[in-house]
């Protein structure tokens, strides 16, 4: 379906062409009785349909191209939301919208029958139903992983006849995990999941058998920070400078790195190569073909970046890397010429107090990349120019449309662009 878009006091912007330059943008408002008029959006997404969806701090909101609709909490319906701030929202394989809200709940929305349902989270088993759910993960095949702060995680499967809902806890308390303290979930393209906790990993494969990770025999239990499926093997990330490669039949190897440090990101490149980022010593490209590897070592970094901690790595369209950074900025790095850049653009000035924004990366279906670098400003791109540049607000700029300071940016599959700004709305 192809909406026809209207906006109003939050930011919808139409953006043409393939130029660098200033992007083109239509500014209109929100009437008062519009649906998210006010509101912090802190989750967007657009489902299948086409239709946009806002996790909000007064409710979920769907936008059909001509206008929204709020679904809120309703204290004489078990099955509605419990808390009406959303901090994120996923579709399933079903069209489903999951649901987190703001203390830990997590519900699925049926958007043709327009009601929520619960989340089977083995109450016999937690006192407290979906408390300390800290992010939802769409494992394929209408299954979701569910990542608790302190009680492992939880595998929910839909039933594909009937839709209805199963789940299955992984815990220490069950023996089903080596730590309860989950890092991160990968799903590989064979729809096995891999996870990673403080205290080593296992692999679930697409039916929910579990089994653990075999290592070297020289390695014991290591911290898995990071985990990527490429050229036919599974790579996992640790401490110290150590990478485990394994293939198919389950055989383990370990690739130690000329470092001591954490590597907390793998990244896929192209020609076959592989980004393995570190926090404080820079990063690595390793060849997958000819296991050559190179470091591009963090004292060469422009003066801004080289105390900062890496936080995460993103690979444009171009194969250029770009790493977002502790405290302030973000780093380009060019790898046809081997140059590394820094970019930050001042911010506005913020409450201290208010939820802070969260930087980011993002490419739209036209190959532009916006960013909100640590610390910075909202802003776009100009490869020809090689710069960062202020999407529309320059701190103290008269002709300045709205904070510069984010919580989220979206682009849509027609290439709009919505966004939600520090100062709500």
């Amino acid at each position: 379906m192809k909406l026809k878009f209207t906006i109003i006091l939050t930011l919808l912007c139409c953006i043409k062409g393939l130029s660098y330059a200033q992007p083109k943008c239509s500014f209109a408002h929100y009437a008062p009785d519009d649906g998210l008029s006010g509101k912090t959006v802190m989750s967007i997404t657009q489902d299948k349909k086409g239709f946009m969806w806002f996790g909000t701090w007064n409710g979920l909101s769907k936008f059909d191209g001509y206008r929204f609709k709020t679904y809120k909490s309703t204290p004489s319906d078990p099955e509605s939301l419990i808390n009406n701030r959303v901090d994120l929202i996923i579709e399933d394989s079903y069209q489903y919208i999951w649901v987190l809200s703001y203390d830990g709940q997590v519900h699925r929305f049926d958007p043709r029958s327009e009601k929520f349902n619960n989340i089977p989270i083995n109450a016999h088993e937690r006192s407290n139903r979906g408390k300390g759910i800290t992010h939802i993960q769409h494992a394929g095949e209408g299954k979701m992983w569910l990542l608790s702060d302190t009680e492992g995680c939880f595998r929910i499967e839909t039933d594909p006849e009937t839709h209805n809902l199963t789940s299955h806890w992984y815990s220490t308390k069950n023996k089903k995990l080596p730590s309860d303290i989950v890092n991160k979930i990968y799903t590989d393209p064979q729809k096995n999941s891999w996870i990673m906790t403080k205290q080593g990993m296992i692999s679930v494969d697409s039916v929910g058998n579990s089994y653990p990770v075999r290592y070297p025999s020289s390695v014991h239990q290591p911290i898995i920070y990071d985990a990527l499926y490429s050229g036919g093997h599974m790579w996992f990330s640790s401490s110290s400078g150590q990478i485990f490669r394994q293939s198919d039949n389950g055989i383990s190897e370990l690739i130690q790195l000329p470092t001591e440090d954490i590597i907390c990101s793998i990244k896929q490149l192209k020609n076959k190569q592989l980004l393995f980022l570190t926090e404080r010593d820079g990063f690595f490209i390793y060849d997958i073909t000819t296991r050559q590897i190179s470091h591009v070592k963090q004292d060469t970094f422009p003066l801004q970046a080289r105390h900062q901690q890496m936080i995460s790595a993103f690979i444009d369209s171009h194969n250029e890397i770009w790493l977002l950074l502790s405290e302030t900025g973000v780093l380009h790095h060019n790898l046809k010429n081997g140059t590394t850049d820094y970019f930050w653009l001042k911010g506005d000035v913020i409450n201290p107090y208010s939820y802070p924004p969260t930087p980011f990366i993002s490419e739209d279906c036209k190959g532009r990349l916006w960013i909100r670098p640590s610390g910075g400003a909202f802003s776009y791109y100009d490869r020809q120019e090689n710069k960062l540049k202020y999407f529309y607000n320059a701190p103290e700029d008269p002709a300045r449309k709205f904070s510069n300071i984010l919580h989220t940016a979206f682009s849509d599959r027609q290439g709009n662009l919505w966004l939600c700004t520090h100062s709500k709305g």
